[in-house]
């Protein structure tokens, strides 16, 4: 398997243990609605970490990084160790159903790299699985979706191929929460590459491949 073939991978991260309770009210504390390029009010979103183009733009969300950093050193510390040269860093928790659609504007996609290398970390997980890929747009039926299996790995962080391979995310059990980090910046390609070749290694049961969605279109 050639690593451009990967959709989805979990990565080699050592797993972060929080205080589930104190993260949640830490973000409650700062969120704000966010809206989508498909909808008004998709995301409720908190800055933790922003480069200085971030900073000066208008319509940039406030900055809590010296909080971050003050409340959660262990995950601020996790964050600044993947290759990435960081430009943003926000937790976000979906308030409707996200369809599945692929991040063609996203500002993390100017790596030329054909692989996956969008970087996420699950924070809080709900019982019931949100995340999947799928080979179809919108709305795709169950049968046409992989859940990954956050629950059982040893790892917050993941990574996917989110430019030409839909993603989207189911709307959690009522009452469960579900907090995740999306960051962008500049992607350290060698680095990322030395990561992903020993992860798709140690979590092959866990690995989504561009080959095994195609399969599910038939």
């Amino acid at each position: 398997m050639e690593l451009k073939d990967v959709a989805f991978s979990f990565l080699d991260f050592p797993k972060l243990e929080l205080d589930t309770g104190k993260l949640i009210a830490f973000f409650d504390k700062y969120k704000t609605t966010a809206a989508t390029y498909k909808s008004t009010e998709t995301w409720q979103i908190m800055t933790i970490e922003a480069g200085e183009w971030y900073r000066k733009v208008p319509i940039g969300l406030p900055v809590y990084d010296k909080e971050a950093r003050q409340e959660f050193p262990d995950l601020m510390d996790l964050i600044y160790s993947l290759p990435v040269k960081l430009e943003r860093v926000q937790i976000w928790e979906n308030i409707i159903p996200v369809g599945a659609h692929q991040d063609t504007f996203h500002p993390a996609l100017n790596c030329p790299w054909p692989g996956p290398k969008m970087y996420r970390l699950m924070l809080v997980d709900p019982e019931c699985p949100t995340f999947y890929m799928s080979p179809n747009s919108e709305h795709p039926p169950e049968e046409q979706r992989i859940y990954p299996k956050f629950d059982q790995v040893d790892t917050n962080v993941f990574c996917f191929t989110n430019e030409d391979v839909f993603h989207g995310s189911a709307m959690r059990t009522p009452g469960t929460r579900k907090l995740l980090i999306q960051l962008a910046g500049h992607l350290d390609v060698e680095k990322h590459i030395e990561i992903l070749q020993r992860s798709v290694v140690k979590y092959k049961d866990h690995v989504i491949t561009v080959d095994q969605l195609k399969s599910m279109k038939q």
